[in-house]
């Protein structure tokens, strides 16, 4: 649903967040392998994509409210970066998985 408007989802196994620049900051995939002598070119994947919003449940949410107020949780930096967004009203709140698909698709789309 989202490829065929031309949004491609991608699946970023243990990405780091850095929250100052806005950005994800992907490893690079399998490194250490050698490509060509696979027989295979070695896949193209950004060195970092920028975070231009949030779309999350409203279970999230909330979720993640609560977390700003304990003081021994290490996600207050992302906890920040949301609060930034939703000034910026780049956060969207949707009710369950399907709505946070058509949430994306009117961002982007």
């Amino acid at each position: 649903m989202l490829l065929r408007r031309g949004i491609e989802e991608l699946h970023i196994w243990l990405p780091v967040i850095d929250t100052a620049r806005r950005a994800i900051v992907p490893p690079q995939p399998l490194s250490l392998a050698d490509w060509r002598a696979a027989g295979l070119k070695k896949p193209a994947f950004p060195a970092e994509l920028e975070i231009v919003g949030f779309v999350m449940t409203g279970e999230e949410h909330q979720r993640l409210r609560r977390s700003a107020f304990d003081p021994d949780d290490t996600t207050r930096s992302s906890v920040n970066l949301v609060y930034r967004l939703e000034d910026e009203a780049r956060v969207s709140i949707a009710s369950d998985a399907v709505a946070v698909r058509v949430a994306i698709i009117a961002a982007f789309g």
